[in-house]
């Protein structure tokens, strides 16, 4: 499966905080562990695209409003 490359830099505590979510509520709505999410928010992890969609659908954006992506 894809996976977005680069350690893309995202918006998701950002948007946490503007939902008023927490890191554990949103791992439980996209099916991942918060120790997922949280390699995630601190760019250790690249998410798959799938798992990409998801985020950015939680939060009612596009992938491009939640992750930056920066070229090779």
């Amino acid at each position: 499966m894809s996976k977005i490359k680069n350690k893309a830099k995202n918006k998701i505590l950002d948007n946490l905080a503007d939902k008023n979510v927490s890191v554990k509520e949103l791992s439980i709505r996209v099916g991942v562990t918060d120790k997922t999410i949280y390699n995630i928010i601190k760019r250790k992890n690249d998410p798959k695209i799938s798992l990409a969609n998801k985020i950015a659908k939680f939060f009612g954006r596009n992938v491009d409003e939640m992750f930056e992506f920066e070229e090779e």
